[in-house]
């Protein structure tokens, strides 16, 4: 099947799910009455947990509203961003190249703010799966029509900076979006941190040169590496603070060897129940000493809990 028709395909059956599913359908939420999935107001993580692109569950991914929720979650320890390059030179935050067909290195950021920045309808097969999960599909159909609603508008990285000294005590996340403007990219950033004296910064990227670059000219910070297929060999150079793992590629061994060498590991993304199991399950004894990066880090504690309590059950049948 040709992979625009396959594309087009999907994502008409998954908006035709959406629109139909009214068993689900909620109107006029207020999103900070759902951030929890079950009563954990009080609850603070077990585990380490990222908040993937800001609480992108209720809010627009990368929005200023989602990453202040992700902040200010208690069952966070992190948030994770991504930033690109302006064509004047100005830091945003988002992760695609372009918003409504302007592409982000060659706009200017008074182009980029004048546009609404709506939801993004995952297409993707890992997505469509999670919407079934007999656990945590509910959650994730809701959360989706309550934010498939909404409008935003292009935050600056200054902006957040700003916002998190609130928030010192967690992880601030910061993926660089290169593109060819990496020289400039560094300078802008380099110009902007200086006006901080924040200690919980991380800078990610999946470019092992760049990154390695930024961590001559800023040491202080924590550095790195996002881990796919075509660079996983560059997970064993080890001269990093730490690795972002894709949840598929999961090697026991390898995880196990960089916790040992007192290297942090993060998995993303975790995108339901299902996932959270199944990467328990790969990672066996290690499942505590990892960073787990979702769309849901208020269900983590609960999705624990429910894996727990299966174990408990097949330890009473043996």
């Amino acid at each position: 099947m040709n992979r625009n028709i396959k594309q087009l395909f999907i994502t008409s059956a998954f908006v035709l799910l959406i629109a139909t599913s009214t068993t689900f359908i909620i109107n006029d939420v207020e999103s900070s009455k759902i951030t929890k999935i079950i009563n954990q107001d009080d609850d603070e993580t077990t585990i380490s947990v990222i908040a993937h692109r800001g609480l992108s569950s209720i809010e627009i991914e990368n929005s200023f509203e989602a990453i202040k929720l992700g902040l200010q979650d208690k069952s966070t320890t992190g948030v994770e961003i991504d930033i690109r390059l302006t064509k004047d030179k100005k830091i945003v935050v988002i992760h695609d190249d372009e918003i409504n067909n302007k592409k982000v290195s060659t706009s200017t950021l008074e182009e980029l703010q004048k546009e609404k920045i709506k939801a993004n309808i995952p297409t993707t097969t890992d997505y469509i799966t999670s919407l079934f999960d007999n656990i945590s599909g509910n959650l994730i159909r809701t959360r989706f029509q309550i934010v498939q609603n909404k409008t935003t508008k292009i935050s600056t990285l200054k902006e957040i900076l700003d916002l998190y000294k609130d928030y010192q005590e967690k992880e601030l996340i910061i993926e660089f979006k290169f593109e060819d403007n990496e020289d400039d990219f560094i300078q802008e950033f380099d110009n902007l941190i200086k006006e901080y004296n924040y200690s919980k910064i991380i800078i990610q990227s999946n470019d092992y040169q760049k990154i390695t670059k930024m961590k001559q000219l800023h040491p202080e910070f924590e550095y790195h590496l996002i881990i796919k297929k075509d660079n996983y060999e560059e997970l064993k150079k080890q001269d990093l603070d730490g690795y972002v793992i894709r949840k598929n590629l999961i090697n026991y061994d390898d995880i196990n060897t960089l916790l040992n060498n007192n290297k942090k590991v993060s998995i993303w993304t975790i995108a339901s129940y299902q996932d959270f199991k199944d990467t328990n399950e790969k990672l066996q004894d290690l499942n505590n000493k990892v960073s787990y990066i979702t769309n849901y880090p208020d269900a983590i504690n609960t999705w624990q809990e429910l894996i727990q309590k299966d174990k408990s059950k097949i330890k009473v049948k043996e």
